[in-house]
């Protein structure tokens, strides 16, 4: 049984909570555990909105397939300003994931190997095509970090070495530290697979 440490840090860019158009869920049981990023189009209280219905829609169908959920926040945020997302259920008993994501979220696996997921092109709430899932492994030692577009994901995966083996809050506060943008609503979602 594999044992993971979790931490998700959202900001928002006026930094106040309550305008924050990014959000995340981490749902953890005995043997399994939901992971769930959220960026809401542009920032501020109407992106907050749109979060938060997401996060509801995700807290109420949590026995869904990830690419199930994306389809159904896609039905639920119809007619909003729309959000993109990352969805991944992680087998605490073997490692396995079943991922899907859509839009610009990013999703990768740091540590022992570098993998990094591939999202569709696509709004959820407004156009968006079927969502696909991919299937991976998280190994002890390895980290699976969810970044939104308010924080940079394009640096060589060496840079955070020093960190993998800390707890899932300081690998979090560092990413958020050292990429994240001044100009948007900004969220990390850590989930480090211990020895």
């Amino acid at each position: 049984m594999l044992r993971i440490d979790t931490h998700l840090v959202s900001r928002s860019l006026t930094g106040r909570d309550d305008e924050c158009g990014d959000t995340g869920l981490i749902q953890l049981w005995p043997s399994h555990c939901l992971l769930a990023l959220v960026d809401a189009l542009g920032h501020g209280r109407e992106a907050a909105e749109v979060a938060r219905q997401a996060r509801q829609y995700l807290e109420n169908n949590l026995t869904l397939a990830p690419g199930e959920m994306i389809n159904g926040m896609h039905e639920c945020l119809k007619g909003s300003r729309g959000a993109v997302a990352s969805v991944c259920q992680l087998d605490l008993e073997t490692g396995s994931m079943i991922y899907a994501g859509m839009g610009n979220v990013t999703t990768k696996i740091l540590g022992v190997q570098y993998f990094s997921f591939v999202n569709r092109d696509g709004v959820i709430g407004y156009m968006m095509p079927r969502p696909m899932e991919a299937a991976a492994e998280l190994r002890p030692g390895e980290v699976l970090v969810m970044l939104s577009d308010g924080v940079s994901s394009n640096f060589p995966p060496a840079d955070l070495d020093y960190a993998l083996r800390d707890s899932a809050d300081f690998i979090t506060s560092e990413i958020m530290s050292r990429y994240g943008k001044k100009d948007d609503d900004a969220s990390c979602l850590v989930a480090r697979c211990l020895r």
